[in-house]
């Protein structure tokens, strides 16, 4: 009888398909004399200020504007395993929402490692403008949804991080890092990669964040990059003790959706969705700004030498770094989007 009975439930869970049993996607109710339906979904967010500020937003934007029949359950996706183990959970259906960085996406769809080209940005008003320009936005989206096989709803994109230098001794210029061998951390990106070695490292390494705290802590590293919040707030700088502020790369926190899922959200889900995801982007945006900000001045107070730059010393960061980033996108990024991404940021800094 207990056997008859899971075939049964089988049966049932291949006629329904995902989402209706626990884990699946969604747990959506029918409506009930005209209401919409009432909907659960998980939403995966990094353990940053803006990672948590932006999902608070979704979340709460949504659950208001539905009188919480569409629920939000924000979670710390560093509990779920590498950023491109939960961008593969979005596409199975395993995970309905996620914001990442460019990395998570990029195995995706390999043209997205054009916005990490060093020294792209004139600002930071133009980095944030232009994952609000409809027609960039829009081709991301079909793009990231063909290489996906559409199992992705690409909905846009916020603050990640500036990336800066952070070292065990001073380094003012490229030629410091050669002069010393410095060995250093990137993300598991192969634009990085290519970059750091463009700028003379001894040596560079890709690894996880977690996997860089513990080599920076067991003193194996010689100097990581990444956002200045998460080098402070991770120990990393009370380790190495010095910065430079060379602001080489801004990346990107891309929020998407599993396809499937969207999809079968009625009209009036899908438009809060997209009004959520505006209103998360600024809050993650503000909070993201503001934590790096607050974690300078706290770094410099605690003895961290902290080194800006001269726009000499900057010239020098990227005659090294442009051409090697450049030479890496030429092959591993379509011309399409490489003269979309130039033409944008052109007419924004405008």
């Amino acid at each position: 009888m207990k056997n008859r009975l899971l075939l049964v439930l089988i049966a049932m869970a291949v006629l329904i398909g995902p989402g209706v049993f626990a884990g699946g996607q969604g747990e959506a109710a029918p409506a009930v004399d005209g209401e919409l339906p009432r909907v659960e979904a998980q939403l995966a967010h990094s353990s940053n200020p803006g990672g948590s500020a932006g999902a608070a937003a979704f979340r709460d934007y949504v659950m208001d504007a539905t009188d919480g029949r569409f629920v939000i359950n924000a979670i710390d996706y560093q509990a779920l395993g590498s950023v491109r183990e939960v961008a593969d959970q979005i596409r199975l259906g395993e995970m309905e929402i996620t914001a990442v960085g460019t990395v998570g996406l990029a195995h995706i769809w390999p043209d997205l490692q054009m916005v990490n080209l060093p020294f792209l940005f004139p600002n930071r008003d133009v980095f944030w403008s232009l994952m609000k320009d409809a027609e960039y936005v829009s081709y991301i989206r079909d793009n990231v949804a063909a290489a996906s096989r559409n199992t992705i709803r690409y909905l846009g994109a916020a603050e990640n991080s500036v990336r800066h230098l952070y070292v065990n001794q001073e380094i003012r210029v490229p030629a410091d890092l050669e002069r010393y061998g410095i060995q250093i951390r990137v993300q598991e990106s192969p634009i990085m990669q290519a970059v750091w070695l463009g700028l003379g490292a001894g040596e560079v390494v890709a690894m996880s964040g977690s996997e860089r705290n513990a080599a920076v802590q067991a003193g194996t590293l010689d100097a990581i990059e990444g956002s200045f919040g998460g080098a402070w707030a991770g120990g990393n700088l009370a380790v190495l003790g010095h910065s430079t502020l060379t602001g080489h790369v801004y990346d990107y926190m891309h929020y998407f959706m599993n396809a499937d899922f969207y999809n079968s959200l009625p009209v009036e889900y899908q438009e809060v969705v997209d009004r959520a995801v505006v209103v998360a982007i600024d809050a993650h945006n503000e909070a993201a700004f503001a934590s790096e900000q607050e974690s300078i001045v706290e770094a410099r107070e605690a003895g961290v030498w902290i080194h800006q730059p001269s726009a000499a010393e900057t010239e020098q960061w990227q005659a090294r770094a442009i051409p090697a980033g450049e030479q890496f996108i030429q092959g591993q990024v379509s011309e399409t989007f490489i003269n979309l991404t130039y033409e944008a940021i052109a007419r924004l800094s405008q």
